[in-house]
């Protein structure tokens, strides 16, 4: 049996600390503190939320997402019209299988075509929609960097109430190893205040900064529930019905990864 999530067969396997910046590393620690801590993350072998994304007031993005973290598997659901479909599948291989689920709940095994893009999909919306919700708890994962980059100050206030750290990866983590993220901490709290996103290819200038809010209480850790954009207020994403379980429910995945 595993005693640890499943990850990347190739790869590191542990946060490099000496490559990142000591006091980025000591802000990132005191995030991790504030959402709940290393030993109430280790208990989090399960997270199933609802995920939505708005523009101008209209649903873009309607999924669900159960993460199976010890075992590397992943099911999605999203919702589209009187139907909706579901991959089930591993992270770290080419196990998958995916369905079509009518409105009288019948389900209904996808094509191989409809298979392939499906599986496809639930990766893509996985990797963006997982960091989305669980950044706070992936600051000092493998092929992470830290770097400080300065103090700013709180909105009307003088003095430095924010500290911001810059998050890059090595190439090969994640879908979008080009992203560079500015995660803006508030000082008192040591929660996320804003996240800065600069895509992949992407200048400087062109930062989306979204701010957090919301903050819930589940299973012994604490996730900000809305992200909203602050160049443009039309679009807001929101994460709820987060459920987190210390063992995995196995008729939510395809059969178990073997160790």
């Amino acid at each position: 049996p595993s005693h640890a999530p499943a990850t990347l067969p190739t790869g590191p396997r542990l946060f490099d600390a000496a490559a990142s910046d000591p006091k980025a590393v000591a802000v990132a620690d005191q995030v991790m503190a504030a959402v709940g801590g290393e030993a109430a993350w280790a208990k989090a072998k399960e997270i199933r939320w609802h995920h939505a994304i708005f523009l101008d007031g209209k649903t873009t993005i309607d999924v669900e997402h159960a993460w199976d973290r010890w075992n590397g598997r992943h099911q999605f659901v999203k919702k589209q019209g009187d139907s909706s479909a579901k991959a089930m599948y591993e992270l770290y291989s080419d196990v998958a299988t995916a369905f079509i689920v009518r409105e009288e709940q019948q389900e209904e095994a996808a094509t191989s075509e409809d298979r392939e893009g499906l599986v496809a999909e639930a990766r893509q919306r996985w990797a963006e929609d997982s960091y989305e919700l669980l950044m706070p708890f992936k600051l000092k994962e493998p092929g992470v960097h830290l770097a400080w980059v300065e103090e700013r100050p709180l909105p009307g206030a003088k003095e430095p109430g924010l500290d911001v750290i810059k998050v890059t990866f090595d190439p090969g983590v994640g879908l979008s190893p080009g992203n560079v993220y500015y995660v803006v901490v508030d000082k008192t709290t040591h929660l996320v205040d804003t996240v800065e996103l600069i895509q992949a290819g992407k200048s400087d200038n062109q930062r989306i900064g979204y701010k957090w809010s919301d903050w819930v209480d589940v299973g012994g850790l604490r996730f900000a529930t809305t992200r909203q954009n602050l160049g443009y207020q039309g679009e807001q994403i929101k994460m709820d019905n987060i459920r987190v379980s210390d063992s995995p429910d196995d008729d939510l995945y395809v059969p178990a990864v073997k160790f």
